[in-house]
């Protein structure tokens, strides 16, 4: 079975997809996706797969032991459970790195913030430092009670000019 995009029947099509992926075999560009208008809307990347995990569903990539292997890119909303998942990929993926996770991102979104509904504030270990700053301030309230910034808010702008760095 080719694990292209191209099977016709929709049994074949599902049967490539889970077969491939688990091979690592793929050849095509998007996957899996959460949020509706992020998987529309992220920018062509050559060579790429995107997986958005539905969010700590993410752990269940962690048997797909070939990931660690390539280019892992994360992106999650910015927000305590986005860097805890974050934190989560890196303990099957160490080399995973984050995408449009930094203070930057929040800061230039302002007006888009949304409230958190139940901030977490377990002890993040793998995080680099200037995450590990941005997930105590969210923790912390320090940039205002239970911060959000969901993926679908960030402005395509900022997305294009992310995925230039990472090819």
């Amino acid at each position: 079975m080719s694990c292209d995009s191209s099977a016709t029947h929709q049994h074949r099509r599902r049967w490539a997809t889970r077969h491939c992926f688990r091979s690592g075999r793929l050849t095509w560009r998007r996957a899996a996706r959460p949020h509706e208008i992020t998987y529309l809307a992220f920018p062509s990347v050559e060579d790429a797969v995107v997986i958005f995990g539905e969010g700590y569903a993410a752990s269940r990539l962690q048997p797909l032991k070939w990931l660690d292997q390539k280019n892992l890119v994360y992106w999650g909303d910015i927000d305590t459970h986005g860097f805890a998942i974050l934190n989560s990929v890196r303990r099957s993926f160490a080399g995973a790195r984050s995408m449009l996770m930094d203070r930057t991102s929040p800061l230039a979104h302002e007006s888009h913030w949304g409230a958190e509904p139940n901030p977490t504030r377990e002890h993040l270990e793998l995080l680099s430092p200037d995450e590990a700053s941005l997930y105590t301030d969210l923790a912390e309230g320090v940039l205002g009670r239970s911060v959000r910034l969901e993926q679908e808010r960030i402005s395509y702008t900022a997305i294009e000019q992310a995925t230039q760095r990472f090819r």
